[in-house]
C-alpha cells in the first residue's frame, strides 16, 4: 500500500502528523548504527531518527542546472571552481519535455576557470537524463590562460573519460553540448593524484619520455659509421677505413672511456659525469653536494643528444636496462598509482617471489564483466551462474554456465579486479595477485542479492563437491571470496563451509560494513576469515564491524564519519563493466586483499590450507600488529593489516625469498585545506641492506623530517609538511637509496597540493526518504516519508518525526536534471551505511540520532542505485529464505503528498 499523506491530512490525525512517517533506503540493524539516541520513548510509540549526511568532500555543483537562465554558458564569465573538486552539472542543447512530461530547458555550454597543473587528470562521466532521449554529442575543452586550445575531446556515448593536464597554468575548462544533444547529467572530477612523474626540476621537459625510460647513467651505446670496417679488441679500437683520431678526438671531446663493444655494432663507452656538465653542482651552495641519479640521467641525455650531431655517428643510445617479463618490479599499469591498497600492504615486494601463478581464487558474488580489458585467461571457463531464480537473475534462466555480471553495481567484477586484474598491460590498474585464476560464481542477482541454497551450491562446486548442478570444476578452488553477509545464521550455508573448509579450502569473507560487534555471516562462521576495513592512514575504517565477525584488516576506504575524509585515496579503485573503473569502499574491498594475498602464499606452499592459514593469522606472523589507543586493538583490528611481504616469507619458510626491496608508503600525498602534514614510512620488506642515502625536496613549501629513524640506514618514519604558499600546485620527494651498496637508486612520490578548495562542499538540493521493510519486499518504492536536508557547516543535517518502530532503509538523492525523479542515473546519491552495502535501520522503542552516512555522484555504471537496497532484501531473503520475483530498475518519483519540510527533531 502506498502511504500518501497530505498536509491537510496530517494535521486532522494527529496519530500521524505529517512528521510521522521517516526513514530512508537501506541499512543493517539497530546497533550497527553506533549511534542510539535519547533512550527515552514516546508515549505515542513514535520516535524521532535524525543525523547528517556528508558530501564528498570538495564536491560542488554546476551553476545552472536545468535553469530557464543559464549562468556560466560564457567563456568571458566561467564559473570558477576549486582544485581538486567533483562537479555534478546538467547540459542540453535543446528545450524539451521528459518522457513524464516535466520540462527541460536549453544549457548548451558551461564554463569552468580553474588552476591545474601538469599531469593532472580530468574524469568526466555521461549519463542520459531520459533514457527516451539519447542524443549526445558534446566537445570538451580545456583553454589556457592564452586562449589556446590545449585538449579537446567530442563525447558521443554516455560513459567516462579522461583528460591529462599538459602544463601547469590556469585554464578555462569548457563543456559544449552540439546540435540536438539531449539533456545529460554529468560528472567532471578534478583529481588529487598526478599522473606522471614530474622529474623537470631542470628545465628538461622535453626529456620527459627519455628520463622515465629504465637505462644506466654515465653509459652511452655509439655506432660509428662505417662500424663494420671497424676491428676492436678488449682495449683499443682500430679504424681501417676511417681516420683513427676522429674517433680519439670524440673520446676526448666527450670525457669517453671505452668500456666494450658489441662487434660490428656499436661500442659501449662510459663518461665522467662530474666534468660533463658541472652547472649541476655549482647551482647547489653545499660543496658536498652530489650529483643525484636524475642529474646524470639528464646528463647522459643531453650528451647522447649531442653526439647525435656529430657527422661521424651512425647513432647514440642509452644502455637501456631489461627485466624479466613474468614479474614486474613495477608494473606499467596507468592507475597502479592510485592503488595506494596495494603499497599499504607491501605488494612490490611480495611480487618479487610470488604473482598467485596456477591458484584459483572462486569469487561469489553478482558475476563477472569477462569482456572487460583487464581479463584475459585469468577467467575459468568452469566460471557458472547458481542464481535458480529467474528473475532475480535476469538472465531469463536459472543456473547455467554464463557467469556474467548482469547487475549495475559490478560489485563482483570490482572484488575480482582487486584480486586478479591484468598486470603490466598498460592498462587500468593492476591485482595484487595478477597471476592467480578467477572462478566467478554467481549467486547475487540483479539487486546484488542472493539466497542461502544458491550460496551454499556455489560453495560446494567451488571446493569440488556434490552441488545440484551435477557439475565440478576441472580445478577446485584454492580460495573462496564472500564479499557479502547477513546478520541471519544459515545452517545450510554453515554446512557448505565445514564441507569446503574440509577440503583445504580457504574461505575469505566481508566482516560488515554496519560499526558493530552483532554477529555478521559468513564472516563469522568458526571456519571463514572474517575480514574488517582500514582506511588509508591504516586505521580501522569508520563503518567496518569489529569483534567476532573479524581475523583481521585490510584496506577497505574511508567513512565519512572520518576527519580524514577528504577525497584523496578514499577508496579502493577497481574494474566494472565496459572497460570502466570504479572506487568502491567497504570491507567488500578489503576481503579480496586477503583471498589474493593467501593466492600468493598458496603458489609458494601449495600444502597452505584453512587450518594453517588461520594459525598463521592467530599468531601474527602475516600481519603487522595495530595498536589502539582504547587498549581494545584485538577486537577493533583481531591480528592487524596483513603484509603481502611477510605472508609470502612465512609461506616459503625463508625471509631471503624477497630481495632487499624498498618499501614506501604512501606513494603519493594529497594536502588539501588545512591538511598540511602527514607521515611517510619507508622500510625494507626483503632480505639484504637498504641504505637511504638522502631524501631530496625539490620545493621550498616542501619539508620532510625524521621522526622515527634509524641513523644507520635511514629506514624509518619521516614527518611530511607543506606550507601552502600556493592556490594549487605540485610537488616531488626524491628518496635515493642504496641496495646491498649498489648503485643508487631513486623512488619519486608525488605531492599535490592546493589551499583553493570552498569552504562548504554540496551537491545541490537534498531529498532523504525512508522505506518500509514490508514496502521494499513488495516492489512498493513509494518513500514512507521523505525530507529535505538543510546544509550546515558542509554537512546536510536531518530529522525524521513520529516514525513508528520497525525496520526502514535509509536514503539520499538529489534531483540535478528537475525531471521530479530522485535516484536517477547521475545523481548524487547516498545510503546508510554505505551506497555500495546498505542495510537495514531498526526503530525499537527510541529515538535515533546520529545515523550518519555519505552522497557523492557517481562514477560511470548505469544506475547505481539498484545496489542501495541490495542488503535489505539480501539479510531477508538469506533469514527467511525468501525470493521476491518482481524488482525493477529503482527509479522512484517523487510525491509532493509525502514530502517533509525538515524541522528539528523532539522526543
Amino acid at each position: 500500500m502506498q502511504h500518501r499523506i497530505k498536509n491537510a491530512t496530517l494535521k486532522q490525525h494527529s496519530l500521524f502528523s505529517l512528521k510521522v512517517l521517516m526513514c530512508l533506503l537501506i541499512s543493517f540493524l539497530l546497533a550497527s548504527c553506533g549511534g542510539s539516541g535519547a533512550s527515552s520513548s514516546s508515549s505515542n510509540g513514535l520516535f524521532s531518527l535524525s543525523g547528517k549526511i556528508n558530501p564528498q568532500r570538495d564536491s560542488d555543483i554546476d551553476l545552472d542546472l536545468n535553469a530557464a537562465v543559464p549562468l556560466n554558458n560564457s567563456t568571458s564569465d566561467p564559473q570558477i571552481i576549486a582544485n581538486p573538486t567533483t562537479i555534478g552539472g546538467y547540459l542540453s542543447a535543446i528545450s524539451g519535455a521528459y518522457t513524464n512530461g516535466q520540462l527541460f530547458n536549453a544549457d548548451s555550454i558551461d564554463a569552468y576557470t580553474v588552476t591545474l597543473v601538469e599531469g593532472q587528470k580530468i574524469y568526466f562521466s555521461v549519463f542520459s537524463a531520459d533514457d527516451s532521449l539519447n542524443d549526445i554529442e558534446v566537445d570538451i575543452k580545456l583553454k589556457d590562460s592564452n586562449d589556446q586550445e590545449q585538449l579537446t575531446e567530442t563525447i558521443d556515448s554516455f560513459s567516462a573519460y579522461t583528460l591529462t593536464v599538459p602544463k601547469d597554468d590556469n585554464y578555462t575548462l569548457i563543456l559544449e553540448a552540439k546540435n540536438s544533444s539531449s539533456p545529460l547529467l554529468y560528472t567532471l572530477t578534478l583529481s588529487q593524484s598526478i599522473s606522471r612523474q614530474s622529474a623537470f626540476a631542470y628545465g628538461l621537459k622535453e626529456l620527459a619520455n627519455e628520463l622515465s625510460q629504465d637505462f644506466v647513467p654515465g653509459e652511452v651505446l655509439i655506432r660509428y659509421k662505417n662500424e663494420k670496417s671497424f676491428q676492436a679488441d678488449n682495449t683499443r679500437k682500430t679504424l681501417l677505413n676511417v681516420v683513427s683520431n676522429n674517433i680519439s678526438k670524440i673520446e676526448n671531446t666527450f670525457q669517453l672511456s671505452l668500456l666494450n663493444t658489441v662487434p660490428e655494432i656499436s661500442s659501449l663507452y662510459q663518461f665522467n659525469s662530474s666534468l660533463m656538465h658541472k652547472a649541476f653542482s655549482m647551482s647547489h651552495s653545499d660543496p658536498q653536494y652530489r650529483v643525484t641519479l636524475l642529474e646524470q640521467k639528464i646528463q647522459t641525455l643531453e650528451l647522447i643528444k649531442n653526439l647525435q650531431q656529430h657527422d661521424d655517428i651512425e647513432f647514440a643510445e642509452p644502455n637501456f636496462i631489461y627485466k624479466a617479463a613474468n614479474i614486474p618490479n613495477v608494473p606499467n599499469d596507468p592507475r597502479l598509482e592510485d592503488q595506494w591498497n596495494l603499497s599499504m600492504v607491501a605488494s612490490e615486494a611480495a611480487w618479487q617471489a610470488s604473482t598467485g601463478q596456477g591458484i584459483v581464487v572462486a569469487v561469489l558474488d553478482t558475476g563477472i564483466d569477462s569482456s572487460h580489458e583487464e581479463w584475459g585467461s585469468q577467467v575459468l571457463a568452469d566460471s557458472y551462474d547458481f542464481i535458480s531464480n529467474t528473475v532475480s537473475a535476469g538472465d531469463s534462466n536459472g543456473f547455467d554456465s554464463d557467469p556474467n555480471d548482469e547487475g549495475t553495481s559490478f560489485h563482483g567484477s570490482h572484488v575480482a579486479g582487486i584480486i586478479a586484474a591484468t598486470a603490466d598491460n598498460s592498462k587500468g590498474i593492476a591485482g595484487l595477485a595478477y597471476d592467480a585464476s578467477i572462478m566467478a560464481l554467481r549467486v547475487l542477482g540483479i539487486q546484488d542479492t542472493g539466497s542461502s541454497s544458491d550460496i551454499a551450491q556455489a560453495i560446494l562446486y567451488a571446493a569440488g563437491l556434490n552441488n545440484t548442478s551435477g557439475l565440478t570444476p576441472i580445478q577446485r578452488a584454492d580460495i573462496i571470496n564472500m564479499s557479502f553477509g547477513s546478520d541471519a545464521f544459515s545452517q545450510t550455508i554453515k554446512q557448505a563451509i565445514d564441507q569446503a573448509f574440509s577440503q583445504g579450502v580457504i574461505l575469505v569473507a566481508a566482516a560488515g560494513n554496519a560499526n558493530t560487534d552483532t554477529p555478521f555471516y559468513p564472516a563469522a562462521y568458526e571456519k571463514v576469515v572474517g575480514v574488517g576495513s582500514v582506511s588509508s592512514n591504516k586505521a580501522r575504517s569508520s563503518f567496518s564491524n569489529f569483534g567476532d565477525n573479524l581475523s583481521l584488516m585490510a584496506p577497505g576506504g574511508t567513512g565519512s564519519g572520518s576527519s580524514d575524509f577528504d577525497g584523496f585515496q578514499d577508496a579502493i579503485i577497481s574494474t566494472i563493466n565496459a572497460n570502466n573503473y570504479s572506487e568502491y569502499q567497504g570491507t567488500s574491498m578489503a576481503a579480496p586483499h586477503v583471498s589474493a594475498i593467501a593466492a600468493l602464499m598458496k603458489e609458494l606452499q601449495p600444502n597452505l590450507n584453512g587450518t594453517n592459514f588461520r594459525q598463521a593469522i592467530e599468531d601474527g606472523d602475516i600481519t603487522n600488529a595495530v595498536t589502539s589507543s582504547s587498549n581494545n586493538s584485538n577486537a577493533l583490528y583481531g591480528a592487524g593489516i596483513i603484509n603481502a611481504a611477510k605472508a609470502v616469507q612465512w609461506a616459503a619458510n625463508s625471509s631471503s625469498i624477497i630481495p632487499a626491496t624498498l618499501s614506501v608508503y604512501p606513494t603519493q600525498f594529497g594536502f588539501i585545506g588545512s591538511n598540511t602534514s602527514a607521515q611517510l614510512s619507508i622500510t625494507n620488506q626483503g632480505d639484504g641492506l637498504i641504505n637511504i642515502i638522502s631524501i631530496d625536496e625539490q620545493e621550498n613549501w616542501l619539508i620532510v623530517t625524521p621522526t622515527a629513524v634509524d641513523s644507520e640506514t635511514g629506514l624509518g618514519v619521516y614527518l611530511v609538511e607543506v606550507t601552502p604558499l600556493l592556490p594549487v600546485g605540485q610537488g616531488e620527494i626524491t628518496i635515493n637509496y642504496q641496495v646491498n651498496a649498489g648503485q643508487i637508486e631513486q623512488k619519486k612520490l608525488n605531492v599535490f597540493i592546493s589551499s583553493s578548495n570552498q569552504s562548504d562542499s554540496t551537491v545541490g538540493t537534498l531529498s532523504i526518504s525512508i522505506f518500509k521493510e514490508e514496502d521494499v519486499l513488495n516492489d512498493n518504492l513509494t518513500p514512507f516519508i521523505s525530507v529535505g536536508g538543510q546544509l550546515i557547516d558542509g554537512a546536510y543535517h536531518y530529522c525524521f518525526n513520529s516514525v513508528p518502530s520497525g525496520r526502514y532503509v535509509l536514503s539520499a538523492s538529489t534531483d540535478n536534471d528537475k525531471d521530479q525523479i530522485n535516484f536517477d542515473k547521475g545523481e548524487a546519491v547516498g545510503s546508510f551505511p554505505l551506497l555500495s552495502r546498505p542495510g537495514f535501520i531498526e526503530i525499537k522503542g527510541q529515538n535515533l540520532s546520529g545515523i550518519d552516512f555519505d552522497i557523492q555522484y557517481p562514477a560511470f555504471s548505469n544506475s547505481t542505485i539498484n545496489s542501495i537496497r541490495s542488503d535489505a532484501i539480501s539479510t531477508l531473503r538469506n533469514s527467511r529464505d525468501v525470493i521476491n520475483n518482481s524488482y525493477h530498475p529503482f527509479n522512484i518519483p517523487l510525491q509532493a503528498s509525502n514530502f517533509v519540510s525538515n524541522s528539528s527533531c523532539t522526543n
